[in-house]
């Protein structure tokens, strides 16, 4: 039975906490158990040994792990949801084994890795879509998620094209770009850098006030050994209040090319919905990992400046991020990203002995630790939430919701509030 998996997966989706995670040494933890380091052709420094942090900053990080693993507890799939009732969705050749199989699933993050991986579409659906002449270019953009290497840089050519002033199908292609396997050639990584960076200085021209891009080029740039270039793009993306991987708009992106392949438009708006923000947080995490063990690099070689901006830029995205946030899932990530630039903080300042520098990190890690309390709220308020009978109209109303204002509208909302109270008896 279907609705009562996707009770489930909602619940997984909306509740769960640090499914992507950033390590220590800057590597991003995936739904497998594995590490991504991007595929990218990038010179990690070596990991550096963490000095003991002092006792003023040791104790509110203590705060911060235990109300991490509060947060990280709080999932309504622990509750294992049913409807009662609500609508039977149509599901593509293949789905109702998918759905089966994460019925069967006790872990919730495996049971949310085979939702992610039943809401892409198949390759030669994806391909297929994309060659369509009737397809809109936001279902091509969409289909492009579900590809990889040279069919996905096809495909998200011809998505640019016919959205030219649409930032986020040239995000996607600068992504694409950077992801060039690390046995490739030279000249082929270094063009494909050079192509990177032409599409993140046309998001740039296209959203002035997105901090993103600044970050993303000055990755590049270290990547290519220009350390002074990549610092003044740094310096620049801190003079952004937001940083923005456009969740909403792939998500929109994802429902239409899901919609396009034939799944019923009630079932295709529910799961992108429910799956909304996923992969953004992996590649915040990722970016924010890679920048981060350039950070760990400059402090093994004493070359605490260009450390101290590195992990002072990228405490600084994780605001950005979390400033920006239409989703739970934007707002874990910039908590997390913060958390290790703090770490990166509190190691540095103990190696060179700062207290001035020790006691700005303790103050920035309760700050953090009230937002990590904030979002367990927004979970225990969602918990509540769904664990009331809910009807067909209420799914509705929760996609309605998050493909048009992001997840965390949710809670206080008029409508669902609505929807959730009681019927008066005449």
């Amino acid at each position: 039975v279907w609705l009562p998996v996707l009770a489930a997966a909602a619940a997984v989706v909306l509740g769960i906490a640090y499914f992507f995670s950033i390590n220590p040494d800057g590597s991003v933890t995936t739904p497998g158990g594995g590490t991504n380091d991007g595929g990218t052709k990038s010179a990690t420094p070596p990991s550096v040994a963490k000095p003991k942090l002092p006792a003023t900053l040791a104790g509110p990080k203590e705060k911060l792990e235990d109300q991490l693993k509060k947060l990280d507890r709080v999932s309504p799939a622990d509750n294992q949801l049913q409807l009662t009732q609500g609508p039977s969705l149509a599901l593509p050749g293949g789905m109702s084994e998918a759905a089966a199989a994460l019925s069967s699933e006790q872990d919730p993050r495996a049971r949310m890795a085979k939702l992610l991986e039943w809401a892409h579409l198949p390759k030669k659906n994806a391909l297929d879509l994309a060659s369509s002449e009737e397809a809109n270019p936001e279902a091509i953009l969409g289909a492009a998620r579900s590809l990889s290497g040279e069919e996905q840089r096809r495909v998200l050519l011809t998505a640019v094209g016919k959205l030219q002033e649409d930032p986020s199908a040239r995000l996607q292609l600068a992504k694409n770009y950077m992801e060039t396997p690390a046995d490739a050639p030279a000249a082929e990584v270094a063009e494909n850098q050079t192509q990177a960076v032409a599409q993140l200085s046309s998001i740039k021209d296209i959203d002035p006030e997105n901090a993103l891009p600044y970050y993303f080029e000055a990755k590049t740039l270290l990547d290519q050994g220009d350390v002074a270039s990549a610092l003044t793009a740094l310096q620049n993306a801190g003079s952004k209040e937001q940083a923005s991987a456009y969740s909403l708009e792939s998500a929109l992106a994802e429902s239409a090319a899901l919609e396009a392949s034939g799944m019923d438009p009630e079932a295709a708006r529910l799961v992108a919905a429910l799956t909304a923000g996923v992969d953004e947080n992996n590649f915040l995490c990722q970016l924010a990992g890679d920048l981060l063990s350039y950070g760990q690099g400059f402090l093994s070689d004493n070359d605490f400046p260009a450390a101290e901006a590195i992990f002072k830029a990228v405490e600084q995205l994780g605001r950005q991020v979390e400033t920006g946030a239409s989703f739970s899932q934007e707002q874990l990530a910039g908590l997390d990203i913060q958390r290790y630039a703090l770490d990166g903080l509190g190691q540095l300042y103990a190696t060179v002995e700062s207290a001035e520098g020790v006691a700005t990190v303790t103050d920035a890690t309760e700050a953090l630790r009230i937002d990590v309390d904030e979002l367990s709220q927004f979970f225990i308020t969602l918990d509540e939430m769904f664990l009331k009978p809910m009807t067909t109209e209420f799914w509705n109303i929760v996609s309605g919701i998050v493909l048009g204002s992001g997840d965390l509208a949710l809670v206080g909302n008029e409508e669902i509030e609505s929807a959730l109270a009681p019927a008066t008896t005449p």
